[in-house]
């Protein structure tokens, strides 16, 4: 949005942003929220690198979503919890004494997150 600042006047941006001209230049010097904060120092780390595609790509996404649909049905869609707790301990139990350490994945060359984590540090050590 600052970039832009020169080469669109105010009173258009403020149109496109359905908002009036105060309430552009409120949230203008509005203090960036937490999670932009954390998003920025997660950034910065030099193992991290921003994923972010374009409409229609659903590559971006695609391991996570596998996850999900993996964690839901090999381990919540099959129970039936009491309390939060419970099924955060039944998740939590799912993925350290299997997901990670014995259930093999396509898009890790078949190893283990625990095999693939270990490579990658041998690897990082080596060089």
């Amino acid at each position: 949005m600052k970039d832009n600042m020169k080469r669109f006047p105010i009173e258009k941006m403020s149109k496109v942003l359905k908002v009036s001209r105060s309430g552009y230049y409120g949230w203008l010097n509005d203090s960036p929220s937490v999670r932009t904060v954390q998003n920025n120092n997660l950034k910065a780390h030099p193992q991290v690198q921003q994923s972010m595609s374009r409409k229609g790509n659903c590559w971006d996404n695609a391991v996570a979503e596998s996850f999900f649909k993996t964690l839901k049905s090999e381990c919540t869609d099959r129970q039936k919890f009491n309390t939060r707790k419970e099924a955060e301990m039944a998740i939590f139990q799912y993925i350290e004494t299997w997901y990670n350490t014995r259930r093999r994945h396509s898009s890790l060359n078949y190893m283990t997150p625990m095999k693939y984590s270990q490579l990658l540090q041998t690897r990082k050590i080596a060089a």
